[in-house]
């Protein structure tokens, strides 16, 4: 018997494999540069806003710090002192205009240098402005009466029912100074 022998040709491969396997590693890349860009792009928007929220409350601080000075001004001379610094609404100080139209920071008015950055940064994460709040008082023209107590005598040098209104501007930066937030109110001081 002769041996046979049954040679098996392999057939010709044709790189099909490769070909599906560079294909497939080829949108693997793209869609993880995708899902980069899409985390990056993430993370500055939360950023930005957190950074816009930081401006916002500063400047929040501030407003209510000033109004803390009108009132402690106003209790501790019985009614008749505003704050020191206080400008006049009208004629609008050219100081007090500068403050209010600045789209840039400025270091005009008063600075709001209360807030406690090393309690804020124990209890949310670092909590820094880029700059201490700033805060300007503007005492409003004329005075109102309050309900119907006009006239009546009182232990301040004012009459009692007397009302004052004092527009506070209140300025802040967040974490960087690339944002800056303002608030403004309407303060009634009655004695």
């Amino acid at each position: 018997m002769k041996n046979m022998q049954i040679a098996i040709i392999p057939a010709r491969q044709r790189g099909a494999a490769l070909l599906i396997g560079l294909i497939f590693l080829v949108v693997t890349t793209v869609i993880a540069v995708v899902a980069i860009g899409s985390t990056v792009l993430q993370e500055r928007m939360t950023s930005g806003q957190r950074n816009d929220s930081l401006a916002q409350q500063g400047a929040e601080s501030a407003l209510r710090g000033a109004e803390l000075a009108l009132w402690n001004a106003y209790i501790n001379s019985d009614g008749r002192d505003a704050p020191s610094g206080t400008f006049a609404a009208e004629p609008l100080s050219s100081d007090a205009h500068a403050f209010r139209e600045a789209t840039s920071w400025t270091a005009g008015g008063a600075a709001y240098a209360t807030i406690d950055y090393d309690a804020i940064a124990r209890t949310a994460g670092s909590g820094r402005l880029d700059r201490d709040p700033r805060f300007i008082i503007e005492r409003l023209p004329g005075t109102g009466c309050l309900e119907a107590h006009c006239g009546g005598t009182g232990t301040g040098s004012g009459a009692v029912g007397m009302t004052d209104y004092f527009r506070v501007t209140a300025r802040s930066t967040g974490g960087d100074a690339k944002v800056i937030r303002s608030n403004e109110s309407v303060y009634a001081m009655g004695h």
